[in-house]
């Protein structure tokens, strides 16, 4: 399980390891992994079985990728009946104008959020087809993946990408009636510091390039969401609780037959995501632009 360290994916490694299944934890954060082992550790009784294994990675790199393969798959546990999921919830925000930034930057949200995944899913494969019914791939993507929202192009094609890898995936693997299930989890704003980031990187971006032709118009944007979202943070109106989605990482892990794809939103962007869907796109594009 990626992005072990915190919010959604901090949740969902709890969760799993209360239960009792042997998780894998897996973070470019050391020492949220190492707050999470001793939250575990000092928190409500383990199912039997449960046990909680940390390491670091960077989805970014592919030796570091490969270096996490080795370590699942020299498991014993892993050896002796293959591995039943993979959840790759990690992901690396980036805000700011798609023409603006650096190919550098470009490139790492491209290998964090898209090619580290994939990475996984090919090494991976036949320690999930090891056991009796295969396993299950839990691939975490967001609405953004569906529906772009300005000033996160770079995410959004992130996220797009993961989601056509996975569908592709999916299908070929019921065409060659290979038993992996393939399953994408699609949230919409969460209270985690995922988001709390992608907000200073708003105003830090719009500070260090103030004659970027971008600039006016998404500074003031970034001004704006951050003094919305400083309102309405704890409001289940808007915004969803990591534990939430992380049950439903879980419920689709456990699920022999689980949906192809799996929305979940606040009340407010249950509203937003399906007019955005289902609008005519001179209209979408205006709404979107007030958010």
């Amino acid at each position: 399980l990626t992005g072990a360290a915190s919010g959604v994916g901090r949740a969902a490694a709890l969760i799993f390891a209360r239960a009792g299944w042997r998780v894998l934890a897996a973070d470019i954060n050391e020492q949220g992994l190492q707050a999470l082992a001793d939250e575990l550790a000092g928190g409500p009784a383990v199912a039997p079985g449960g046990n909680l294994l940390t390491m670091t990675v960077n989805l970014a790199d592919d030796q570091s990728c490969v270096d996490l393969v080795g370590r699942v798959l020299e498991d014993p546990v892993v050896s002796a009946r293959g591995l039943d999921c993979l959840v790759n919830c990690a992901a690396m925000p980036l805000v700011g104008p798609a023409l603006s930034h650096s190919v550098e930057l470009l490139e790492r949200q491209v290998a964090v959020n898209l090619l580290g995944p994939i990475r996984l899913c090919r090494l991976l494969r036949d320690a999930l087809l090891r056991g009796p019914k295969g396993g299950t791939i839990v691939n975490v993507s967001s609405i953004v993946g569906t529906v772009a929202w300005p000033f996160q192009g770079a995410y959004a094609a992130s996220k797009f990408g993961m989601e056509g890898f996975s569908d592709a995936m999916r299908r070929e693997l019921a065409h060659c009636g290979v038993p992996i299930r393939v399953v994408l989890v699609k949230p919409g704003p969460i209270i985690t510091p995922f988001a709390m980031d992608q907000l200073k990187l708003a105003t830090e971006w719009a500070a260090k390039n103030p004659d970027d032709p971008f600039a006016p118009g998404f500074g003031a944007k970034a001004e704006w969401q951050s003094a919305a979202v400083g309102y309405t943070m704890g409001s289940p109106l808007l915004f969803l609780d990591p534990a939430t989605v992380a049950e439903r990482i879980y419920t689709n892990a456990v699920d022999p037959n689980p949906p192809a794809r799996d929305t979940l939103v606040s009340p407010f962007f249950h509203v937003i995501y399906h007019l955005l869907r289902v609008a005519p796109t001179s209209v979408a594009d205006k709404l979107v632009g007030y958010l």
